[in-house]
């Protein structure tokens, strides 16, 4: 039979039986002219493919001790089987002109899925399933149909959905064996051993095909068209099988790129950006100093692990295969990661312009985050957002807030020099700190003394006031976690902060109980209740601070993430006094980043540190994974100490 022939009545039959008919003993001397148009495959009408059909969901594991749920899964699988047989006929009718050798090895690779379909077929039925019962979907034929050339039928049949099939085969044939299922197990064995020479078949003719000079992997990114990733040749919740691709001729490059790639396959992404200098962008300083400038190079990582695998983070390079591989070791799958323009800016071909996209996520608003996601949301909305946060970073504003609530702080807002002096002489005996409106990390705040008043004119020329407060004799520093949606202020929980003498940050712990190790006098004063009160004084305090903040975010517009600085002080007299908000960051805070990281280690306690590199001589990359593969004890570094230049992220998980 004439190799068109048959890839036509594969292609076009509506007789399941015909389809599924192999031939053998093909000729290929009348290839006839190239297929055009958007043909639609025959099917039985149970087995015609509806566009935007939902999938079957897949049994879970633990229900495949019943043969029913395994004939299920052999349903989708069988499914998948008949779509690349009819993509297959569909390449040989497209491209009468391709070599013969490709044609004729397409030919004998269709009749294995040929057979491969009528195994499932059979073991299905045997499990009490017949084929047809589900409904089926066509993914696979709507991403791989449009192909214009050979190359494309390799690089999205072959490399992608075939190679992805090496981790699903190898792992649910071990799960069959595990219940007891020898023989879909040795079904599933089988086909595995044809996969990896079918994609071997792809891979050898990809090579023939590419751009002279680059490697598999670039070459593979070029010919996938989205919403087609390097992401869809790998098995979703399959372990990913290195042994298969190496088998296939895959080389060592492609496969370590691979193993670390990672983008949405469906769920539309959020976009992060690690942007840490908000508040000096926010008042328009001048040049970043260097050790910023450092810190947000050696650091711009850590913003996936704010994020979730299907995300993007924006960062000004891209991180090393070493490093991802290192953090997937320790049990983090990190998002997909997109270069930034030396202008701060996305390229204006960059992939991300084209994609529908969840929610901008910068570390803060600030005019530097406004660049960097220009292009992916409306002008308007960008300025919104910076306005906002502008508002709610000025602690003047959260002075203001947090005199509705408690007037422990004794905190004055001041506009001129007069004013600070009487706001001094008012404080009474002590040591008063003068703070900047906007500054972060304690960089803007200074012990008032007549040499200081310098400092304090220029400030006032620039912000327009300062705040003045009584020091403190700081017994316990926290902060509290936020989250403003649309529909309301979420508190999400407490961290514990651990600051220098002069409130510069050191590290920060997030774990299930945040007053262990405390003193009995401190936990019991956070605990205490009074007459007929059932909650202690830190749940009622922010329950109270949650309704008033609230209200004062709708009022300007704030949405996103936000904390809470705080600390218990001992009073002149000895006793304890709360001071319920000390500053309000509308932006993400390394308190935050404790709390998403304690999530991703088994709710073990999470402690976060930034080092200089030159004085952490501590051992790092040690520790212990739980049952479920999450670091559950140790200390890991979450950037790259081999890049970075000055600071390290330090992770350290107790239990």
């Amino acid at each position: 039979m004439e190799i068109s022939g048959f890839a036509r009545k594969v292609l076009f039959s509506a007789s399941l039986e015909e389809k599924l008919a192999f031939a053998g003993g093909f000729t290929d001397d009348a290839p006839g002219s190239a297929l055009t148009g958007d043909p639609e495959p025959g099917r039985p009408a149970e087995l015609m493919p509806r566009k935007n059909a939902l999938r079957s969901g897949l049994p879970k594991s633990a229900r495949f001790v019943d043969e029913e749920q395994r004939g299920i899964l052999l349903h989708f699988f069988a499914n998948h089987e008949l779509l690349a047989t009819e993509l297959m006929a569909l390449a040989l009718l497209k491209f009468p002109e391709a070599p013969k050798a490709f044609r004729s090895g397409l030919a004998r690779t269709l009749g294995e899925e040929q057979r491969h379909t009528r195994w499932y077929i059979e073991r299905m039925k045997q499990c009490g399933v017949r084929f047809g019962d589900f409904p089926v979907n066509r993914f696979f034929w709507d991403m791989i149909a449009p192909m214009e050339s050979p190359l494309d039928y390799v690089s999205r049949l072959s490399l992608t959905f075939e190679q992805a099939n090496l981790d699903y085969a190898k792992h649910f044939a071990t799960m069959m064996r595990a219940c007891g299922d020898d023989r879909t197990a040795t079904i599933l064995e089988r086909i595995y051993r044809d996969e990896i020479g079918h994609v071997g078949y792809g891979l050898r003719w990809f090579r023939k095909w590419k751009r002279e000079g680059d490697s598999d992997w670039k070459a593979f990114g070029r010919a996938l068209r989205f919403p087609l990733s390097p992401s869809r040749a790998k098995g979703n919740g399959a372990p990913f099988n290195v042994e298969g691709r190496v088998a296939a001729g895959l080389d060592e490059d492609f496969i370590r790129n691979l193993r670390v790639f990672e983008r949405s396959r469906g769920r539309v992404p959020n976009v992060y950006f690690f942007n840490p200098d908000v508040e000096a962008s926010l008042v328009g300083a001048g040049g970043k100093a260097k050790a910023v400038r450092m810190l947000e190079r050696d650091l711009e990582t850590v913003a996936g692990f704010l994020a979730r695998r299907e995300d993007v983070v924006l960062v000004r390079e891209l991180p090393s295969v070493e490093y991802r591989e290192r953090l997937q070791r320790w049990g983090f799958e990190m998002p997909e990661f997109e270069i930034l323009g030396e202008n701060g800016k996305l390229d204006e071909g960059c992939l991300l312009r084209e994609r529908k996209m969840g929610l901008s996520r910068p570390w803060g608003w600030c005019p530097e985050a406004g660049r960097a996601f220009a292009g992916l949301i409306p002008e308007s909305a960008i300025r919104e957002r910076i306005a906002a946060t502008r508002v709610v970073s000025s602690k003047a504003w959260s002075a203001k807030l947090a005199a509705n609530l408690d007037d422990s702080g004794r905190s004055r807002i001041c506009h001129t020099l007069d004013e600070v002096r009487a706001a001094v002489l008012d404080l009474g005996p002590g040591l008063s700190l003068v703070k900047a409106p906007l500054a972060a990390s304690a960089r803007g705040n200074r012990r008032y003394s007549p040499e200081s008043e310098r400092w304090i004119r220029r400030l006032l020329s620039t912000q327009g006031a300062v705040v003045i407060e009584p020091l403190r004799e700081r017994v316990f520093d926290f902060s509290v976690q936020f989250e403003m949606e649309r529909a309301g202020l979420r508190r999400l929980g407490f961290t514990r902060l651990h600051n220098t003498a002069g409130g510069q940050f050191v590290a920060v712990e997030a774990g299930p109980r945040l007053l262990r190790g405390l003193s009995s006098e401190i936990s019991g004063f956070l605990m205490s209740r009074g007459p007929g009160e059932t909650e202690g004084l830190m749940e009622r305090t922010y329950e109270a601070v949650g309704q008033t903040l609230e209200s004062a975010l709708r009022t300007v517009g704030y949405l996103g993430p936000l904390g809470i600085d705080a600390f218990v002080y001992r009073e002149p007299g000895g006793g304890l006094r709360l001071r319920p908000i000390v500053e309000i960051n509308p932006r993400y805070t390394m308190g935050r980043l404790a709390w998403e990281l304690r999530r991703r280690v088994g709710g073990r306690t999470a402690r976060f540190s930034i080092v200089r590199k030159s004085d952490d001589s501590t051992p790092c990359d040690r520790g212990v994974l739980d049952s479920r593969g999450r670091m559950a004890e140790g200390r890991v570094f979450l950037n790259d100490p081999e890049s970075a230049t000055g600071f390290l992220a330090v992770l350290e998980v107790a239990r």
